[in-house]
This record gives structure tokens, C-alpha cells and sequence, in this order.
């Protein structure tokens, strides 16, 4: 995936292997790194979900999931924060007709 939002991300958030850049990013530097990009892929919500969830569990983060069941698909949303920092990211993961969307928010101050 050649997307500049992947080189911009933090190393604690990864993007999610395979996925497509859907060009939409934006960056924030004012006080710690903030951002957020969006991603598409071909896999599955749970599929994505559970690879959020474990990367940002193994990075350090306390990590809460909520999933809910729509009449055009599933969404889930992960909510990240890690308690000796003030990191923070919120990953929401969709159905569409085109795929599977990534959206993700981050904030790293310093």
C-alpha cells in the first residue's frame, strides 16, 4: 500500500494489512500528533476488529469494543486509551457496498 497517511500514522496504530487508502487523511501537529485517514479492504468487519483490537491490547492500550448489528451490515467501534500516556485512538470499522471501511482517529500528545 503506497499511502502517505500509513508513513504519518504512529507506529502504535498500524494500518491494516492489504488495505486500499480511500484518500482521505488529515494531520494535526499543535501540541502532540492528531489525526485522522480512512482505509478500505476486502475483509470482513470481525476480520478488522479483531486485528485493531489485538495491536492496540499488545501496544499497551485498555481497548473497549462495541459491535452493533444494522439492517445494511455491521459496525464496530474500538476505543483505545493508554493510562500512562495520552494517547488515545478510535478505530470504526463498517459494512459498505464497496468493502469494508477503516476509519481511524488518533491523538499522541506530547
Amino acid at each position: 500500500m503506497g499511502s502517505s497517511a500509513a508513513a504519518q500514522l504512529p507506529a502504535w496504530l498500524p494500518v491494516y494489512p492489504g488495505a486500499q487508502d480511500s484518500g482521505a487523511f488529515g494531520l494535526s501537529t499543535q501540541g502532540g500528533l492528531a489525526g485522522t485517514c480512512a482505509f478500505k479492504t476486502d475483509d470482513s468487519v470481525e476480520d478488522a476488529a479483531s486485528f485493531y483490537e489485538d495491536a492496540l491490547r499488545r501496544a499497551g492500550f485498555e481497548v473497549n469494543k462495541n459491535r452493533t448489528q444494522l439492517p445494511q451490515g455491521s459496525i464496530v467501534i474500538i476505543t483505545a486509551n493508554e493510562a500512562d500516556s495520552q494517547r488515545t485512538a478510535q478505530v470504526t470499522i463498517t459494512d459498505t457496498d464497496e468493502g469494508t471501511a477503516i476509519n481511524l482517529a488518533f491523538q499522541d500528545e506530547e
